[in-house]
């Protein structure tokens, strides 16, 4: 009976002897002291060093598994590795990769809030900014409206100071010149005569009577008793004269109460209580000054009798009236009617309706409460406070990238 085949690989140089058969029963000595006993194991096949064992199949007992294998599987064939486990780092998970990107997005958003953020927070820092610069403007200009104020109501009273509202001129026969000037409560007449071929000045002497007393001037309720007695075409004239006056009369000093008081208002508001009824308190006062002063300035023109006629009525109490309205009879010259007096008060309405109006365009106060209590600095304030804490709410903590 021959022995079993020789199983290892040949020696060098020869077959390798493996000497004689084990007896039975004896130990096995592995794969160099003998043959394996009947039924077992075959040792690996003969072939490359990488190869591992067959499928389902570990290695022999005692000896390690060849390089590059790890363990058999339990009850299944041994997984490869995939691709790119061989360069030294671990293999990629796609879920893994879309997490990843998805947080690279998600961190360059929140940058991109957080400089968002950072610009309006410098917005609003420059509203408030660009707020109180408006409000040294304003405040500035309040003073100026406040002084333009004063300086109308100083206007409103000098023409009630003077005495040449209204102005007529005439000449005639031995008349060079007959002036009449009006005032509000006085009349001025100034007469100069001419000598002429006729050597008539009869019509001259008639006027110098009204200039001779007290060097022309009347008080007109003077002359209105005075017309009233001798001539009585002439009291009508006179009597609207007088009750003319009480309508800048009453009106200026109105308006320049209101101007005052307007100044008054308008200070105390940039000053003192910037409140909304303070304000348009001041507004509506301010509107009132022109409105009473024109409308006092309307009363008198409206009221004030054509003088025109006066100077024939004079001279028809003479009996001279036909040297007074013939041919060579008194002619009005061409002048300018209004006095200084009609000329400021006509300028210092338009000043004042111009005043009001730039009151007006002022706007409010940054502090003056609104309807629910809060003024434009606070809402800024608020809303700079919270943009604020939004973009530090927005940063994560250190304890929770922890």
């Amino acid at each position: 009976m021959m022995g079993p085949p020789m199983m290892g690989p040949p020696m060098m140089g020869g077959p390798m002897d493996l000497g004689p058969p084990p007896p039975m029963g004896a130990p096995m000595m592995g794969d160099f002291g003998g043959p394996p006993p009947m039924g077992a194991p075959m040792g690996p096949p003969m072939g490359p060093m990488d190869m591992g064992p067959p499928m389902g199949m570990g290695p022999p007992m005692g000896m390690a598994p060849p390089m590059g294998m790890g363990p058999p599987m339990m009850g299944g064939p041994m997984e490869m590795a995939p691709m790119g486990g061989f360069m030294g780092g671990p293999p990629m998970d796609p879920l893994m990769q879309a997490e990843a990107a998805l947080a690279q997005l998600e961190e360059q958003k929140k940058t991109k809030e957080a400089k968002d953020k950072q610009k309006e927070i410098e917005q609003l820092t420059k509203m408030m900014r660009s707020g109180q610069r408006s409000q040294d403007e304003a405040v500035t200009c309040s003073h100026l409206i406040c002084f333009w104020a004063i300086m109308n109501a100083l206007f409103w009273a000098v023409p009630l100071l003077g005495d040449s509202w209204y102005t007529k001129c005439w000449e005639g026969l031995g008349v060079d010149k007959l002036t009449i000037q009006t005032g509000l409560f006085n009349l001025n007449v100034q007469v100069t005569c001419k000598r002429n071929s006729f050597d008539e000045e009869r019509l001259c002497q008639t006027y110098r009577k009204y200039m001779d007393h007290e060097d022309g001037n009347w008080a007109v309720k003077e002359l209105q008793d005075k017309m009233c007695s001798d001539i009585k075409e002439a009291c009508p004239i006179m009597s609207k004269m007088y009750y003319a006056a009480f309508g800048p009369l009453v009106g200026f000093p109105l308006a320049a109460g209101f101007e005052c008081l307007s100044a008054f208002l308008l200070y105390f508001y940039w000053h003192g209580k910037p409140a909304a009824l303070v304000r348009r308190m001041a507004q509506q006062i301010s509107a009132l000054a022109p409105t009473m002063g024109g409308l006092g300035f309307i009363g008198w023109i409206a009221v004030s009798p054509h003088i025109q006629n006066l100077p024939r009525l004079w001279a028809r109490a003479e009996n001279l009236e036909t040297y007074a309205n013939g041919i060579f009879g008194m002619k009005e010259t061409f002048m300018v009617p209004f006095g200084w007096c009609t000329l400021i008060a006509f300028l210092v309405f338009f000043s004042s309706g111009i005043k009001t109006f730039m009151q007006g365009t002022l706007g409010k106060h940054i502090h003056e409460p609104d309807r629910h209590g809060l003024d434009e600095n606070s809402r800024l304030m608020e809303q700079a406070q919270k943009e604020y804490e939004a973009m530090h709410e927005a940063e994560p903590s250190p304890q929770r990238a922890a």
